[in-house]
Formats: structure tokens, C-alpha cells, sequence
């Protein structure tokens, strides 16, 4: 019994021994810096808002999807190819058929983006969106910052 308690003292000394300071140690591997939040909502503007980028939601504006209305993983950047970006962001659930109906009936109005609760972009509804994907160009004058507001949510 002696034995083995003396081999086991014996274990502990070389491998205490072993992992010396001056020995090469592993680098521990770093964790990827997580991604900001990325809370994207609609709100539905009441006609005539000339809001713009920064500015706080005027009051009578409607939400029209909640953060958790939209698929994050399936959000891209695309590169336009004639120097501008789109980004795609993708609704889920009842969200699709609720904004497909407030798009269906405010054709021209604006709709207010905002990620993280600030108002990021404001784009003129075109056409009804039926299929939850709402794609949004930058413009060419602005496309660097238009892609930087949204590339936080980009997965």
C-alpha cells in the first residue's frame, strides 16, 4: 500500500515537474466577440411623416412587427453590384400575413426600421409584401451608412 501511495506522490511531482512555467503552454482558445444585439422592429407611420434616420417615433405610429417577428439567421447583405447594398431581412409567423395586409393598404406610405429602438431607415412602402421578405437598397449617396445601420444584423 505504501508502494502505491509513494508512486502516486511520485506521478504528482513529475507532472507538477512537467508543466513548469518556462514549458510552452497551449493558447486557450478565444471565444468569437459576440454580435450586438440586433432588435429590428416596423412601425407604421401615420401619413405625411417626414421622419427621417435618428429622429424619435412620432406619436400615432403603429408596430407592425416586434424583434421576435423577424428570422435573424436568415437576414442578408447583399452586394448590389453597381456599387450599392441590399439587406434582407425575413419575417416569420403571423408577422408575414400582418404585414403583408398593412403593406397591401398603405402602398406609398413610409414604414420606420428600427434596430435596437432607434430609427435606423424610413423607405416608401413600393408594392405589398406578401412573402415576408422585405428587401432594402441603400441608396447610392448614403450606402455606406445605410449599410453600416443595418450590417449589425447581418448574422
Amino acid at each position: 500500500m505504501k508502494s502505491l501511495a509513494a508512486a502516486a506522490l511520485v506521478a504528482v511531482l513529475l507532472a507538477a515537474a512537467c508543466s513548469s512555467e518556462d514549458a510552452p503552454q497551449a493558447a486557450a482558445p478565444q471565444a468569437a466577440a459576440p454580435k450586438p444585439p440586433c432588435d429590428i422592429s416596423l412601425v407604421a407611420l401615420p401619413p405625411g411623416s417626414d421622419l427621417t434616420a435618428g429622429q424619435p417615433i412620432p406619436p400615432g405610429s403603429q408596430v407592425v412587427a416586434r424583434p421576435d417577428d423577424f428570422d435573424r439567421a436568415a437576414t442578408t447583405l447583399e452586394d448590389a453590384g453597381d456599387g450599392t447594398h441590399a439587406v434582407t431581412l425575413h419575417l416569420r409567423g403571423a408577422a408575414i400575413d400582418t404585414f403583408a395586409t398593412h403593406t397591401r393598404n398603405h402602398v406609398g406610405d413610409m414604414v420606420a426600421i428600427l434596430v435596437n429602438g432607434k430609427v435606423v431607415v424610413v423607405p416608401m412602402i413600393q408594392e405589398a409584401i406578401t412573402n415576408g421578405e422585405i428587401r432594402l437598397a441603400g441608396p447610392t449617396a448614403d450606402d455606406a451608412e445605410f449599410v453600416s445601420r443595418l450590417a449589425v444584423c447581418v448574422p
